[in-house]
């Protein structure tokens, strides 16, 4: 069986069989912390970035349409009132 000697340790084949596997996965775990940690400061930096949109436009559009509504109500209330007076006098010529 292969055995590796390293300053006076040896190290066995089924010994390396566990310690290169442990590696790889401490290597692994080392870079992928390594990612995670690059793009939260990407994310950190794209939020620190950030501007506002300016919806100032949508807010005059909105208070417009809002009294244009409000107007329109009103004159669908005269409307209203004045069908009910015509129907209220025709049915008093009607009587």
């Amino acid at each position: 069986m292969a055995e590796v000697e390293y300053k006076g340790i040896k190290v066995g084949g089924s010994k390396l069989l566990l310690i290169i596997p442990l590696i790889g996965t401490i290597v692994g775990g080392l870079w992928g912390g390594f990612e995670v940690y690059q793009r939260y400061l990407s994310m950190e930096e794209r939020i620190n970035s950030f501007v506002s949109p300016d919806l100032s436009g949508f807010d005059k559009s909105l208070a417009v349409l809002t009294e244009q509504m409000s107007l329109i109500t009103k004159e669908v209330q005269l409307y209203t009132d004045e069908i009910n007076i015509i129907k209220a006098s025709a049915e008093e010529t009607a009587e």
